[in-house]
């Protein structure tokens, strides 16, 4: 498999949720289609980004899951944001979603890349990122656990309104 490297215009997000990623407070987004493929590059403000991952899932499980991972402080202000962004369709647990993670790329003075990440932080116990800064690790350990669990449609949490 051959990675897309080549740097593309930024993607569709809002103002906020760029800041979010230039902060380090955002490693994904989810949108109702997929944006590129892993490994395809984008920039925002002048910084160049990598997509590490895409993952279908129902949009409610998203939110339950991974606010953190987007940005938010609660699945409750996931959902008001999500809201705000699709007022026609509006949130709808059930909705298939594509969940997309990201990570930052540098190059340092030599010209070779260097993968920047915020320092790790994450709950031994839960699905749930515990406050402080987020890591691609941490990300993607939470990815396979949800992809393992979205395989077994029984066991797949939802959000009820």
């Amino acid at each position: 498999m051959t990675l897309d490297t080549t740097v593309r215009p930024m993607l569709p997000l809002d103002p906020a949720s760029r800041q979010a990623l230039l902060d380090g407070t955002k490693l994904g987004a989810t949108w109702l289609r997929q944006y590129g493929s892993e490994g395809a590059r984008f920039e925002v403000g002048g910084e160049t980004f990598e997509i590490t991952g895409i993952v279908e899932f129902p949009l409610g499980y998203v939110a339950d899951a991974y606010y953190r991972v987007e940005g938010y402080d609660s699945p409750e202000e996931f959902a008001a944001a999500w809201e705000r962004l699709y007022p026609r369709i509006g949130f709808r647990p059930a909705e298939p979603v594509k969940f997309h993670t990201f990570r930052r790329v540098t190059v340092d003075h030599e010209g070779d890349e260097e993968l920047a990440f915020p320092s790790p932080a994450r709950s031994e116990s839960t699905d749930r990122l515990e406050d402080g800064p987020l890591t691609e690790k941490a990300v993607c350990e939470l990815m396979l656990r949800a992809y393992r669990r979205a395989i077994e449609p029984s066991s797949v949490p939802s959000r009820t309104p």
